[in-house]
């Protein structure tokens, strides 16, 4: 979350990012306290589009609240929520707010609840640990050609199939690392772990950019190379430019906070 006010507060003040967002008070109030808005913004993210997935996060949080003051409240609320996807799901009639309730991201975050569950009270084999992650892998490149394709043979169930996928990968390498295989363990990889939520936050505004001067260093009349060339450069500086923030700006903040809370 301190990442997301970082990069909000870097969005409303910096001139050069200032005429893409919105001036309207309220809209930046409601876009700060990540309140669901109607679509007409960027999935109802005006600022930082990306900043949708925390709106369903915020949901999340509001559910293990209501669970922590009293199990028979958080209970009713996840029950609502469920009775609420099931009814009105892929329902095209279904107006906003009710539509930020009945998608299919909320499914996700149970599919990681189970698989913590899961993770928690299964103890399986490095070789079944192996299968569950290879499935999930393969299951997430179909789903990424099928994306990427004009097939769109998953249409509207992409999402779930997303969830199932990177469900079987993380069960798979949680599994691996009980068993003492640790996969992703050097401190490079660590790093990129650590940053990739920066990078999910700045990596559009920063493709946007890094396309306008590549086009004006005049890349895109070399073809074919001079876009896998433009692919390669935007590629790396999006890498460096999420370490280097998640390094001078979100570690500072999150030890800070920790500082503070100690305190």
């Amino acid at each position: 979350m301190d990442n997301f006010l970082a990069v909000f507060f870097l969005a409303i003040t910096l001139s050069s990012l200032r005429n893409t967002v919105p001036h309207d008070t309220w809209i930046l109030v409601k876009s700060f306290l990540l309140l669901p808005q109607e679509r007409v913004h960027a999935i109802g993210s005006p600022v930082i589009g990306v900043a949708w997935s925390l709106q369903y996060e915020l949901c999340f949080y509001f559910f293990f609240a209501f669970l922590i003051l009293n199990k028979w409240l958080g209970i009713a609320f996840g029950t609502g929520l469920l009775y609420l996807y099931i009814s009105y799901t892929r329902d095209p009639s279904i107006a906003f707010p009710l539509s930020f309730i009945t998608q299919d991201y909320l499914l996700l975050f149970a599919m990681g609840m189970i698989v913590s569950i899961l993770s928690s009270a299964k103890n399986i084999s490095i070789d079944k640990a192996m299968s569950f992650l290879f499935l999930g892998l393969f299951m997430f490149i179909i789903n990424a050609l099928d994306s990427v394709s004009a097939f769109n043979l998953l249409g509207e169930w992409r999402a779930i199939v997303y969830g199932i996928a990177s469900s079987f990968i993380i069960f798979g390498l949680v599994q691996a690392e009980n068993k003492g295989h640790i996969i992703g363990g050097h401190p490079y990889i660590q790093i990129l772990g650590d940053s990739s939520y920066v990078l999910y936050l700045i990596h559009l505004p920063l493709m946007s950019l890094l396309c306008k001067i590549l086009i004006l260093l005049d890349f895109n009349h070399f073809g074919y190379t001079g876009a896998i060339a433009s692919f390669v450069i935007i590629f790396v500086i999006c890498l460096l430019s999420s370490v280097i923030f998640y390094s001078l700006v979100e570690k500072k903040i999150l030890h800070w906070l920790r500082t503070s809370n100690s305190h």
